[in-house]
């Protein structure tokens, strides 16, 4: 699929970048769904890792006038690190940065992400939290909220990524899981279905529990 406008999108923003920061600016990545089939122009982010030596509030004020029309209409999304909090972070956000190293793209600079080192561990830790904040969540949403449709669409998009982090760090749990309807849910058979989804979470928590004690 040609993507010529969001190139030359994404394009002007490094140019700006390089401008307006100099040579503060170390490398640019872009990762996640615009580099593969799930991408959807319009609807899906477009995100950015700007990694710098120094940011101050100076820079993102100059930044702004031309970051905030191509944002809006392309949805590109940056985010700017340090070295050093990168290198940092790994512990905190193990799944975001070795989705990031998987999948991503140099557009400027050095590659400070294909060298990081992220402990399985943490990425366990994390994903049983997520996988409880989910659980939590969805109970929330079935409990306060007015259309459980749009609850469960949600925890469905939710959930393929949860699957996906899933495979790759504990798999021989997913193979104890029963099968996830993912279709969007009819309104004839929606609480059905989240009654199916709501065990479903149930089991999950258990299994990634007893993961843990492993």
């Amino acid at each position: 699929m040609e993507r010529k406008k969001e190139e030359r999108a994404i394009e002007s923003l490094v140019n700006h970048l390089k401008e307006k920061l100099g040579e503060k600016l170390l490398s640019v990545l872009v990762y996640g769904s615009f580099l593969t089939r799930d991408y959807r122009p319009g609807l899906s982010d477009i995100n950015i890792v700007v990694i710098v030596s120094d940011l101050t509030a100076e820079d993102l004020f100059s930044l702004k006038k031309k970051i905030i029309p191509l944002a809006t209409r392309y949805q590109l999304k940056p985010f700017f690190f340090t070295p050093e909090f990168v290198r940092r972070s790994t512990d905190s956000f193990p799944l975001e940065w070795q989705a990031i190293k998987n999948c991503h793209r140099v557009i400027y600079g050095q590659d400070l992400v294909e060298t990081l080192l992220i402990n399985r561990e943490d990425m366990r830790r994390q994903l049983e939290r997520e996988i409880k904040q989910n659980y939590l969540n969805f109970q929330q949403g079935l409990l306060f909220r007015r259309n459980p449709r749009e609850v469960l669409t949600e925890a469905l998009k939710s959930w393929k990524i949860l699957e996906r982090h899933l495979t790759e760090i504990v798999p021989h749990l997913k193979e104890k899981l029963p099968p996830v309807n993912l279709a969007l849910p009819d309104r004839r058979d929606v609480a059905i279905r989240c009654e199916e989804y709501l065990a479903f979470l149930k089991k999950l928590v258990e299994l990634i529990d007893r993961t843990g004690q492993l």
